[in-house]
């Protein structure tokens, strides 16, 4: 059994804590969609300028669980279709 969001979500999560991210790493393989490359260059400036956009608000982004917790809000449906469509 796959899984899928598990897998996605840790993913994302690491890309998010990463101190930098340049157009070159986001287009590494295996590369990521403009839009989901957008999403997640949203969440880490909301979370690092402490935007109240995902009703979280941390002076400290480096926060554990932080940047998870903003991304999986800004990827909840996506990841809600995938576990109802079984592909965990």
């Amino acid at each position: 059994m796959y899984h899928v969001v598990k897998w996605l979500s840790d993913a994302y999560t690491k890309i998010l804590q990463q101190d930098s991210l340049t157009l070159h790493e986001l287009r590494a393989n295996p590369a990521l969609d403009w839009e989901t490359t957008a999403r997640l260059l949203s969440v880490k400036l909301a979370t690092v300028t402490g935007s109240t956009r995902y009703d979280v608000f941390s002076l400290n982004p480096m926060e554990p669980g932080i940047y998870q917790s903003n991304m999986e809000k800004e990827f909840r449906e996506e990841f809600e279709n995938m576990r109802s469509k079984h592909q965990f």
